[in-house]
């Protein structure tokens, strides 16, 4: 899936995982899209359980603003997309339960 971001018409890929229950972004791809060096986040103390059992600790959380088109009515509407940030390269990665209300 990609994902249009409306700050500066950038897509993102993003791969649907239906077992997740948050959505992650990496710090590169923030800085690619918001255009800055240093991202705005939030904190945040949410540790992330994988499916292995392992953990992920997200280096913040922000909203990223997208515009999603329905392309059979061609309908814009803007979303705000919730996501982890994840300090290492990652897949972004949408929710199912996200992704499900397109």
């Amino acid at each position: 899936m990609s994902m249009p971001n409306t700050t500066n018409k950038k897509s993102i890929k993003c791969q649907i995982d239906t077992g997740a229950s948050c959505n992650l972004i990496s710090t590169s791809v923030l800085s690619r899209i918001s255009k800055q060096k240093k991202p705005s986040m939030v904190p945040t103390k949410t540790k992330l359980k994988l499916y292995d059992g392992s953990t992920l600790l997200p280096v913040g959380k922000c909203v990223i603003k997208c515009t999603v088109i329905q392309v059979k009515e061609w309908n814009f509407m803007l979303w705000r997309l919730p996501a982890k940030i994840l300090q290492h390269y990652c897949q972004q990665q949408l929710a199912y339960s996200w992704a499900s209300s397109l």
